[in-house]
């Protein structure tokens, strides 16, 4: 009988580990009927259904955001998954700016969906994502993470200095005549130079709207902009303007990589990029209302 329990014991193991792979993968039923099979059985069960449970959660978190799979999430596994949300949940995604009426203004218009074709692919931009978190946070504030999709602007030769199209995001629930918004645009050299153009909006094209822009030392900011590009790690470049101390305008590589940025920016219909905002500092009179999320990120609110 010792030598059966012992036996038992190895085949119950053993089972643990083919669950541990099975479950995810199975129905709710089909796991109640295998825990009715021996106690040990059950007990083997009982931390892989709670595990089954928390990846089946975490997929329908994952698929209620505005992110498209084109590949089944559950096979990549929990611990995946966990890194997926942790990096894609808080990642907001910026819209393309057109020009709305004749002598009216920019503003964001339609949803610019991101589409993962597998696993991997999921995985890079997280990990962009992540990268970008970790090199535009400031003290103790919080950080604002958005994605975009880099693409050169229209009628653009396919030889020197390459600029990104103008994206953005909009808040009109504040007063109707302050909506906000927010605009990226990045210039790249083949030479390995960079520039970041951030711009917050009030008030929209009204004659009383105002703009604070890094380009003119109205708005101070940390920014961190990581893209993934294929064979090889996310490409980070940052910008920290201003009174976070002495100017600091970088790229990984001592830049080396700036130059295979903007030959896929010419070559590409878009790249995905994440970009992460920290430290947010008024230049001037802050704007008359502000969303939670830039107010979380800037100084004095």
């Amino acid at each position: 009988r010792t030598g059966f329990q012992a036996m038992a014991s190895g085949v119950v193991a053993a089972l643990d580990q083919v669950f541990l792979s099975a479950a995810p993968l199975l129905a709710p039923a089909s796991l109640r009927a295998l825990s009715h099979a021996s106690s040990s059985v059950r007990s083997a069960l009982l931390p892989v259904s709670d595990r089954a449970a928390r990846t089946a959660k975490l997929v329908r978190d994952l698929q209620a955001l505005p992110f498209e799979y084109d590949f089944g999430l559950h096979p990549i596994g929990f611990e995946n998954l966990q890194l997926l949300w942790k990096s894609l949940s808080p990642l907001q995604p910026l819209r393309r700016r057109e020009l709305v009426g004749r002598d009216a203004g920019f503003v964001p218009t339609e949803r610019d969906p991101w589409c993962f074709c597998s696993g991997k692919d999921a995985q890079e931009v997280a990990a962009a994502a992540q990268l970008a978190l970790d090199h535009a946070r400031f003290e103790n504030k919080p950080s604002f993470l958005l994605g975009a999709v880099l693409r050169r602007t229209d009628g653009q030769t396919l030889s020197g200095a390459v600029t990104t199209s103008s994206v953005g995001i909009e808040w009109v629930d504040g007063p109707a005549a302050d909506p906000v918004q927010l605009s990226f645009q990045v210039t790249v050299d083949p030479d390995g130079s960079f520039n970041i153009d951030l711009e917050v909006g009030s008030g929209a094209w009204s004659p009383w709207a105002e703009t604070w822009a890094l380009r003119d030392g109205t708005l101070d900011a940390k920014i961190a902009v990581a893209v993934p590009l294929a064979g090889g790690a996310a490409l980070l470049f940052r910008d920290f303007r201003g009174r976070h101390g002495p100017e600091d305008r970088a790229a990984d590589c001592e830049g080396r990589r700036l130059p295979e940025l903007a030959a896929a920016l010419a070559s590409s219909d878009g790249l995905r990029a994440a970009v992460c905002i920290g430290g947010l500092r008024w230049g001037k009179d802050r704007p008359p209302w502000c969303p939670r999320e830039l107010q979380k990120i800037a100084f004095g609110g």
